[in-house]
């Protein structure tokens, strides 16, 4: 949904006055197929799947801009007043935007904060412990998995 909204509509007379009502419907289908790449579980991170994305919402961005004399080098951020446990303001970051929620909820605060602060700092970086027990063949992204009583 957040995509949706952030994108142009490509049959938009104001921003494409030139535009046919068939070429409109091609670009159209190009982002309904970045909606249904971006739904499905497998691609949460997957970059080939999110860059696509954000280029259009830059696109929008900058073609917005140039209607409203903003600028089209800074993306506005996303604010979300009733974020709850911040799933939304969670897309949000996931499509390159600065995200921010609140809540009126204490506990649904600390849950936003688990969700959206802390991940991005800690993202890339194998767990935190002296000592990991795994089984046999597991990687990590960086480094090795220490086994049974190996010790860092």
């Amino acid at each position: 949904m957040l995509f949706a909204q952030l994108v142009n509509d490509p049959g938009d007379k104001i921003l494409y006055p030139k535009r046919s009502k068939k070429e409109a419907e091609k670009k159209r289908e190009a982002l309904f197929q970045i909606i249904r790449d971006l739904v499905k579980w497998d691609n949460t991170t997957n970059e080939s799947v999110l860059v696509p994305a954000r280029a259009e919402i830059k696109k929008s961005w900058i073609e917005t801009c140039n209607l409203t004399d903003d600028n089209p080098e800074k993306m506005p951020p996303f604010l979300d007043p009733f974020s709850g446990g911040g799933t939304i303001p969670l897309e949000a970051q996931r499509l390159g935007l600065e995200s921010h929620g609140s809540d009126l909820n204490p506990v649904a605060v600390i849950i936003g904060k688990a969700l959206i602060e802390i991940p991005p700092k800690f993202k890339g970086r194998p767990p935190v412990a002296c000592q990991f027990v795994a089984l046999k063949n597991a990687d990590w992204p960086r480094g090795r998995v220490l086994e049974g009583s190996e010790t860092l």
